[in-house]
């Protein structure tokens, strides 16, 4: 079990850093249930001849911080849990994966620094963390997300340009064009408006949400025909 406690900040900027992919199973990874992973275990660090012999093996200086960009990979759950189960070996591919982590260390730092002296985009990953220990993550209005979802549209890596953003399970920003976002949740796919009024029939009655396919809110399934 691990002991660091991470950082909001660190978090999502291992998750940013690394195209929002699980290192494992090569899947898309959401932003509110991945797992931060250490390539080399945390608990490895508490025996100093097999963490020796680990860092020898990896031709790693005997003083490498497992708690630090350079051992940090983005996990779903289940390779996550999959992996902590087994015993470790070192192993070629994990190599390859330190190797990963320690290129990208250094624009992981910038990233984590840049969110943390953010309070807007701050706010909005708290807001995301929070309501999935809650179970409210489908309540979370998009407004409140907004300063994440441009930040994250401007400081994603190439390789994610104008691809969906996963805010959580089977929810999936699509796009956004100022103002108005397109949104695929667990009832379709449907527009929506960031800043939605509280009169014309914009927010979901239900849930309060501004994410329509026709009648239907593609949050909750609400239908509406009012």
């Amino acid at each position: 079990m691990a002991n660091y406690k991470f950082k909001p900040s660190e978090r999502f900027a291992v998750y940013t850093v690394h195209s929002e992919t699980c290192y494992l199973c090569r899947q898309p990874i959401d932003m509110s249930t991945f797992q931060v992973d250490h390539i080399i275990p945390e608990s490895l660090a508490s025996n100093s001849e097999a963490f020796g012999k680990t860092c020898n093996s990896y031709g790693l200086h005997s003083d490498f911080d497992v708690n630090s960009f350079e051992n940090w990979m983005p996990a779903c759950a289940a390779c996550n849990n999959r992996k902590r189960d087994a015993v470790f070996e070192a192993l070629p591919i994990l190599a390859v994966e330190l190797q990963k982590a320690q290129d990208k260390a250094d624009r992981a730092r910038e990233v984590e620094s840049d969110i943390r002296t953010n309070r807007q985009v701050s706010r909005a990953i708290t807001t995301i963390e929070r309501a999935q220990q809650e179970g409210t993550l489908g309540d979370v209005h998009f407004d409140r997300l907004r300063p994440l979802l441009e930040y994250q549209e401007e400081h994603r890596e190439p390789d994610k340009k104008h691809t969906p953003l996963l805010i959580g399970p089977g929810i999936e920003i699509l796009s956004q064009d100022g103002d108005f976002v397109t949104v695929k949740g667990p009832y379709g796919i449907g527009l929506g408006r960031l800043n939605p009024p509280d009169y014309g029939g914009f927010r979901c009655p239900s849930c309060g949400h501004s994410a329509w396919n026709g009648a239907r809110c593609v949050i909750c399934g609400t239908q509406d025909d009012d």
